[in-house]
């Protein structure tokens, strides 16, 4: 549903801003953004007016009194009011809905408070101009976490056209529609299959290599769809994604995966506390403070809380252990010819601490495991994995899909894909439009078998 909404929104918003004068461009936005949060989610509405009126005012005080009570008193309300609802299960006996984007809009207000006690940005007098930073509707579902003293300059000069831009986003959002549901849904298919079945052994090992792909190319395309959505708008976002399974450690890895909730924990969790000022133990400890913390944000499930410990305890392990490899890299005088080894490293260590995070629930995690070191390989070939909704011209869709979606990971590193290819010849452009369009329509996972998921970060 909301992603239906989000690109009829889009292209709506797109149109009409730009026939209007600049001057009006804010309000065009911030009437777009309402106007989805009443199609989509109208509870939420009623939630992030709330939000935002409270942190505005408590913004506006700031700027005439730097108090730290005006910031804790905010804070803990919306991480009261974000617990309460994120765990109500403990004290209701159910699970309250979560209001659409509350996990997200609920950092962007935490961290614009802390920058405006902090002095770093003014707080914004412009009450519109303030809603549509907490409200803009491409991010406000699953993210990137908007930080105002970077988007305060553009709300203020109010939104520019730029062909090329236009272009660039357009791309990014059909390259993102072609992850989410062509890539990840398919996949999402196959590795529920498995592990809601009852295979084990390296049918499950597989399943579990597999899901690292498909959160990625969720959540990854949705970060497209709203980055290049923004462009669309003239907005620039923080990009969220930075090839992450190109990482050579895990302290890379973060580094480069949802890169606007790993900074805001580094700035307003990690660094306040202390960061690694104290010596190792105090290092140590805020390292899983915050890796504990972020599981948390995700949700209520014990699994989450254990991925997040688990990525704790690598980073934990990865620096304690930083000056023996590096004498080992010394000695081998060539790191990079072990870089496709550490990539491979960090990619199987990451898919192990997603079993809980897939698992949800520890017994489901210990079963995940247990099933995992049975012994049973012919799983693989006696044709099963046909049955289970994938047939075999898909999965080579899905394979080629994977290389693709790599490669173009692959030549961000040294220039701007979605750039170079609004800036090239027409035919290009739009040959490579058609194709993703046509990959979408006739691969996309869609139709009588099963519907579109949700995104996966659309949750938390």
């Amino acid at each position: 549903m909301d992603q239906m909404f989000l690109t009829t929104g889009l292209f709506g918003a797109c149109l009409l801003q730009y026939i209007l004068p600049k001057r009006y461009r804010v309000y065009v936005l911030l009437f777009a953004s309402v106007l989805f949060f009443i199609c989509v989610s109208p509870p939420a509405l009623i939630y992030v007016t709330g939000v935002t009126a409270v942190s505005y005012v408590a913004g506006r005080a700031l700027e005439k009194r730097r108090s730290k009570w005006i910031v804790g008193a905010v804070t803990a309300a919306m991480v009261i009011l974000f617990i309460g609802i994120k765990y109500s299960i403990f004290w209701c006996g159910t699970s309250l809905i979560i209001p659409m984007g509350l996990s997200y809009y609920s950092l962007m207000v935490i961290g614009y408070l802390m920058e405006v006690y902090r002095g770093t940005v003014p707080a914004e007098r412009d009450f519109a101009r303030y809603a549509l930073f907490v409200s803009f509707f491409p991010q406000v579902v699953a993210g990137p976490i908007g930080r105002y003293k970077e988007l305060r300059r553009q709300y203020e000069e109010g939104p520019s056209f730029d062909l090329t831009e236009i272009r660039a986003g357009a791309v990014m959002v059909l390259v993102g529609f072609f992850q989410k549901m062509v890539l990840a849904d398919n996949l999402l298919v196959l590795v529920r299959g498995i592990c809601e079945g009852e295979f084990v052994g390296i049918s499950v090992i597989f399943a579990m290599l597999l899901y690292s792909l498909v959160i990625y190319f969720d959540f990854g395309g949705y970060s497209l769809i709203a980055i290049g959505g923004a462009k669309m708008l003239g907005v620039r976002l923080m990009d969220n994604f930075n090839a992450p399974y190109r990482a050579v450690s895990i302290q890379e890895f973060w580094r480069r995966w949802h890169i606007s909730l790993s900074s805001w924990f580094r700035d307003y969790v990690y660094i306040p506390f202390g960061g690694s000022r104290n010596g190792e133990r105090r290092r140590d400890a805020n390292t899983m403070l915050v890796f504990i913390l972020s599981g948390a944000w995700h949700g209520s499930l014990a699994g989450y809380l254990l991925w997040g410990g688990i990525h704790g305890c690598y980073l934990v392990a990865g620096k304690r252990t930083k000056a023996f490899r590096d004498r080992l890299f010394a000695r081998a005088r060539q790191k990079e010819r072990f870089a496709w080894l550490q990539r491979t490293a960090v990619y199987v260590l990451v898919s192990v601490a997603w079993v809980p995070f897939f698992a949800g629930k520890l017994w489901k995690t210990r079963d995940l495991f247990l099933r995992m070191f049975a012994f049973c390989p012919w799983t693989m070939t006696d044709g099963s994995l046909m049955e289970l909704g994938l047939n075999g011209p898909m999965m080579v869709v899905c394979a080629l899909g994977t290389i693709f979606m790599f490669a173009i990971d692959h030549y961000n590193q040294k220039a701007d894909f979605y750039r170079s290819i609004a800036k090239d010849h027409a035919w290009i452009r739009y040959g490579f439009c058609i194709l993703m369009f046509c990959a979408i329509i006739l691969a996309g996972a869609y139709g009588t078998q099963y519907y579109a998921t949700e995104f996966i970060y659309g949750q938390f």
